[in-house]
């Protein structure tokens, strides 16, 4: 993960609007991120796809809103995909599948970020 998956700016502006409450914020999202991965895995395996675009809804909006882009910006592909492939649009389950299998490698980019903060 690049620096481009991370807006520091958003971060920083959310963290001075929440004070005192941001570590709190971090940790609650945190494990609803953690919960809707493994929510959307799960539901990958068993083809579940409109469990995996309801969990990637959530995920996608709370990751860009916190700046973490390069999460929510996979969590918005997987999203779109999923809504694809129910809508009949479109037979994209491999794709679907690979940027499932992107979401290890950007949501430890989050924790760390994450880390990096608490430490600071």
């Amino acid at each position: 993960m690049t620096q481009d998956n991370f807006d520091h700016h958003m971060f920083l502006e959310v963290k001075t609007l929440m004070k005192d409450k941001f570590t709190m914020v971090l940790d609650e999202y945190n494990e609803d991120a953690q919960s809707y991965i493994h929510r959307i895995k799960s539901a990958m395996g068993h083809t579940d796809i409109e469990t995996v675009a309801a969990c990637a809804h959530p995920l996608k909006s709370s990751s860009i809103a916190l700046g973490f882009i390069g999460l929510g910006t996979i969590a918005k592909d997987i999203e779109e995909n999923a809504k694809g492939i129910i809508n009949a649009q479109d037979q994209g389950l491999n794709q679907l599948r690979t940027r499932v299998d992107d979401l290890d490698a950007a949501y430890e980019f989050v924790v760390q970020q994450i880390a990096a903060h608490k430490t600071a």
